[in-house]
């Protein structure tokens, strides 16, 4: 099958592996290729700016060691090989590739089996071709586009591969399962397709939040838990969520205790704040003490999709002691 150097991209387009192509005036690149040989598949990766001597016949195949040689004495008679092309040059130039690649296909063979045409003495203007019979009426490729037809006329499946990659980093070679995995993704195959689909909600963020109005204190003197803010929220998908609160308190004893408690449907989340102040001297805003004290705790939740209640209780150790709160929030935030 010549192929016309005026148009190296002739039949590149259609059937790129393997094939031979001008590279400069007398060097040639070699496209990457799959093939079969000696019954074990092999990947070649390409070669460029190979040297072919001027004013001859060069012979370029893949040898048994999955390299590229070139010859100009002919084609081996021993060892397994893969043609590739024969390359004409005169002048310091090439003038002619023909592609000798067996129906773009597999070999499985010795050199002196694939030798089913001797090219010895022919000229550029030759046009070599070869032809194999395939019986049957009907001729069904098993396998679906992943066949090859072997020169010998036989059928082979090629056993496809992947390279798996992390952001470019190399994870895994000659993978052949993709597992799409994460909340809202699904793939479905339709032959040689493959559709992903990932839900608009996996891309959607959720925030919500309660606070006090500026100037907003709450006070109570009771030993039973009072009721200071309530967020409730409905969680898009099942995931991590970032739940934070913060308020400024303060309590008018230094021998009884302030405490407050957080919940999340109606469980307790961590350990109850229960502090003893050291100074309960004055008065700020109406409460029993001059002192400003602040907390800020987050808790990172893995809960389900649905309702949630969030809430912040205070009281005092003993009754008729003051517990305060102010500039008091609660956050809700997805993470993943």
């Amino acid at each position: 099958m010549p192929i016309n150097v005026g148009n190296p991209l002739q039949f590149e387009t259609l059937f790129p592996e393997g094939q031979v192509f001008m590279s400069c005036d007398l060097s040639i690149n070699v496209n990457t290729t799959r093939y079969e040989i000696d019954g074990v598949w092999k990947k070649f990766a390409g070669a460029s700016d190979l040297a072919v001597a001027d004013n001859t016949q060069s012979y370029v195949f893949i040898n048994e060691v999955n390299v590229v040689e070139i010859l100009t004495s002919g084609w081996p008679l021993t060892g397994s090989l893969v043609r590739l092309a024969r390359v004409f040059t005169t002048g310091s130039v090439i003038c002619q590739i023909v592609d000798q690649r067996p129906f773009f296909t597999t070999l499985s063979s010795s050199a002196d089996s694939v030798a089913h045409a001797d090219t010895t003495g022919q000229t550029p203007n030759d046009h070599h071709s070869q032809s194999h019979d395939i019986s049957g009426s009907d001729h069904v490729f098993p396998g679906g586009t992943l066949t090859f037809l072997r020169a010998d006329g036989t059928f082979a499946v090629a056993s496809g591969t992947l390279e798996t990659q992390e952001e470019g980093s190399t994870l895994a070679t000659d993978t052949k399962v993709i597992d799409f995995v994460g909340t809202g993704v699904t793939a479905t195959a339709d032959g040689n397709k493959v559709t992903v689909t990932i839900a608009s909600s996996s891309f959607v963020s959720q925030y919500a939040v309660t606070q006090s109005q500026t100037g907003e204190i709450f006070t109570t003197t009771l030993t039973s838990s009072q009721r200071v803010a309530n967020l409730s929220v409905t969680a898009s998908l099942s995931g991590t969520y970032k739940v934070t609160y913060t308020y400024g308190w303060n309590h008018n004893s230094t021998t009884t205790d302030f405490e407050a408690q957080f919940q999340e449907d109606g469980t307790d989340m961590g350990e109850i704040h229960k502090q003893e102040p050291k100074d309960s001297f004055g008065s700020f805003a109406g409460t029993g003490t001059n002192q400003r004290h602040y907390i800020e705790r987050q808790f990172l939740r893995v809960i389900g999709s649905g309702s949630h209640d969030y809430s912040l209780d205070i009281s005092t150790s003993t009754a008729g002691d003051a517990s305060s709160v102010w500039d008091f929030m609660i956050e809700f935030e997805r993470v993943l």
